[in-house]
């Protein structure tokens, strides 16, 4: 079984090879959560899964030149955007989807009104109501399981994501990620093997 230090190192590996595959900075997608205001994050964040789910488009269909085609694409137009092609291949599942449209549903919000520039997760939660609540932990926090054991405290899904929106948002972000980073390594090996053909000569 693998430890805790195993698992974060696995992580930061996984991650710094989707930077580059992204031409990201160094450690981008871990300074994320620590760095900058919740704006920010926002607006970085949606950024950051669209490019990957774009690339993960290109990559999944085979061709070297597609993806500027699928990056023009709007990220969460479910009839013709970026999100209906990763449904109709089976990319990504319905929480998944759910957690990218939930996303850019609130990164729209932010950057077509300057006055959210000031947006914060904690004054943004304590002005939802319990239906509201319920949503957002539907949405952004799919993965977790109703109650959370943290250091001896036991929490409900809702109490913890009441307490830590962002980071609980940015968890769930690195799972889609990480999930974008495994269909790569598989396109990259069937692309590998259609170009070998290994097998020809066998008989």
């Amino acid at each position: 079984m693998s430890t805790e230090a195993e698992l974060e190192k696995e992580f930061i590996e996984r991650m710094a090879t989707l930077e580059s595959r992204l031409h990201l900075p160094e450690k981008f997608i871990q300074r994320l959560l620590s760095e900058g205001d919740d704006w920010s994050f926002v607006i970085k964040l949606h950024a950051l899964l669209e490019s990957a789910v774009s690339r993960l488009l290109a990559i999944s269909s085979g061709f070297d030149n597609v993806l500027e085609v699928f990056s023009r694409l709007e990220l969460s137009d479910t009839s013709a955007g970026k999100l209906a092609f990763v449904r109709d291949i089976g990319l990504l599942d319905e929480d998944e989807r759910r957690f990218i449209r939930s996303l850019s549903e609130l990164r729209n919000k932010l950057v077509h009104d300057i006055k959210n520039v000031n947006f914060s997760f904690d004054r943004y939660m304590v002005d939802l109501d319990a239906n509201q609540i319920k949503s957002f932990v539907k949405c952004f926090a799919y993965n977790l399981p109703e109650q959370i054991e943290i250091e001896g405290t036991t929490f409900t899904k809702t109490d913890l994501v009441k307490k830590m929106p962002r980071r609980t948002v940015y968890l769930h972000a690195c799972v889609i990620l990480g999930k974008t980073y495994r269909h790569y390594e598989e396109a990259e090996i069937n692309k590998i093997l259609r170009k070998a053909k290994p097998f020809q000569n066998c008989s």
